[in-house]
Formats: structure tokens, C-alpha cells, sequence
């Protein structure tokens, strides 16, 4: 199976930065003078436009913007600022949505989980990994919400009801049972 399509994947990038560029492109020439339109081709918004798409999810549109002024020589103004905050994360999105519903539909991609089952996740910031309860499959999305009641999720009513985390970055819960026969390791119990 191949692996789920990330904001990282060169491809996605490229898809968002081709159409980020087409508006960078308006906008540049929206700014000129008639004789000056010559100059500038649609093309040549593509390297900063993937340089923009790279970014858009650390950065905020005025260092986007910032950004393009010190890498590309190019003058920010407000419309630029507008266009920076409202198209590049939406277009990264977007790519990543058709590719991970491509993704799902060529793979035949389902739910190893159903909902009550105990998983473990990795916590944020690399501090290890925590138990949780699925609670609901995203199948659309490839994806379920783990409930945590340690870092305070809800089941019901208003709050955090947990995480939406991808199928593969769960590991199920296994519960060792011992048949009523065996034997009980009672060195296990002693101090």
C-alpha cells in the first residue's frame, strides 16, 4: 500500500503553487501601467508561489509577504497581504484533499478500528504516547477522533471531544487474557 499524501508532497505543492501563481500573476499586473505588462509572465510566479505554498501553514500572510519582498524583489501592498492569507493554505488543502480521496479510493483504504477500541497515540511534541478510545471513524477522510479523558475531552456537550488522528498513526491496545486454566505467575505480584 502506498503511503497517505501530506502537505510536503512535492506534487500537492506544485498543484497549489500553479494555481497561487495565476493570482500573484493578476495582482502584479493589476499594478502596473499598460506599456509595463509585457515584462511579466504567468511563469514567472511559479518559483515564489511554491516558495509561498511551502510556508503558508508556519507563516502568516505579512511574513509570506515579507518573504516574497526579500527573496523575490517583490513591493507588498494590502492586496497582496489580502490574497496571502485567504489562497495559499486553502489551495495546500485542497490538493491534499482530492490526492488523499484519490489515495483512499485506488488503495481501498478501511478502518482497522471500530468505534470502543482502545488505541495509543503519539502525545504532541514527541513526549510519548497516551491511551485513547475511538469514538468516531471519518472513512471519507481515512481518519478517527480518539478520546483522551486525561487531557480533558468530552464524550457529550461543549469542549474538545479529542483528537482526529490518521488510521495509521493509532496502534491498537492489545489485552493479554488468560484462560481460566492457565497458570498465574504470582512472581509478577511480589515486591
Amino acid at each position: 500500500m502506498s503511503t497517505r499524501p501530506t502537505y510536503s508532497d512535492k506534487n500537492l505543492v506544485e498543484a497549489a503553487a500553479n494555481r497561487l501563481c495565476k493570482d500573484l500573476y493578476k495582482w502584479e499586473i493589476d499594478g502596473l501601467e499598460h506599456d509595463e505588462k509585457d515584462r511579466v509572465t504567468e511563469e514567472s510566479w511559479f518559483k515564489p508561489s511554491v516558495e509561498v505554498v511551502e510556508k503558508c501553514r508556519y507563516k502568516n500572510s505579512y511574513e509570506l509577504a515579507k518573504m516574497l519582498d526579500e527573496d523575490f524583489w517583490v513591493e507588498p501592498d494590502f492586496n497582496l497581504i489580502e490574497l496571502l492569507e485567504d489562497y495559499p493554505e486553502r489551495y495546500l488543502d485542497e490538493e491534499l484533499k482530492k490526492a488523499t480521496d484519490e489515495w483512499i479510493k485506488t488503495e481501498k483504504v478501511q478502518s482497522p478500528f471500530k468505534v470502543g477500541d482502545l488505541v495509543m497515540v503519539k502525545m504532541r511534541k514527541g513526549t510519548g504516547y497516551i491511551q485513547g478510545e475511538i469514538t468516531r471513524i471519518y472513512e471519507n477522510d481515512a481518519k478517527v477522533c480518539v478520546f483522551i479523558s486525561e487531557l480533558g475531552h468530552v464524550k457529550d456537550g461543549i469542549g474538545s471531544h479529542g483528537w482526529v488522528m490518521s488510521y495509521e498513526d493509532c496502534k491498537p491496545v492489545v489485552i493479554e487474557t488468560k484462560s481460566q486454566d492457565a497458570p498465574i505467575d504470582e512472581s509478577k505480584f511480589s515486591s
